[in-house]
């Protein structure tokens, strides 16, 4: 009887982590992957991004969906990751209309970048920064609306 119960708790507690979604011994948890196993299984990717006044310790400092006339600079801030040693364009667009693109070098797996842009009162109206990859694919775009008045 002993030699079963030992053998049943074993058995459970084996077979309880699987049973719950969990792993199984000797699998790793994701956050325990070296950068070497998850890049065949992540492509990269924006993991945040948002329209801020201000940076400190390279973190944005508010979240703007809508800037009004005090707001003379505005920065697009992202957090990208997977995408070591690659390439990304920030591209600034107004009322639809391309004004430029700003190429960010990607240093490592975790990498936060931005690039900004100085607002005057005559550009007024909606402004939009589409991520693009090093083959010029979307990752994404994010809008604000520019209302001095």
């Amino acid at each position: 009887m002993k030699h079963c119960l030992i053998t049943l708790t074993l058995a459970a507690f084996l077979w309880a982590p699987m049973a719950m979604g969990g792993m199984a011994m000797g699998e790793m948890a994701p956050n325990e992957m070296t950068n070497e196993q998850n890049d065949d299984t992540v492509e990269g990717s924006v993991h945040r991004a948002q329209f801020t006044t201000a940076l400190e310790d390279r973190e944005p400092m508010d979240d703007l969906d809508v800037l009004e006339q005090d707001v003379e600079r505005v920065i697009f801030f992202t957090e990208i990751r997977d995408m070591a040693e690659t390439t990304l364009t920030h591209r600034w667009s107004h009322d639809g209309e391309l004004v430029s693109d700003v190429e960010l070098e990607i240093g490592s797996p975790r990498w936060r970048t931005w690039s900004s842009k100085t607002l005057t009162p005559d550009l007024a109206g909606e402004w939009t920064v589409s991520v693009l990859d090093e083959d010029g694919d979307e990752m994404g775009s994010w809008s604000f609306e520019y209302a001095p008045e």
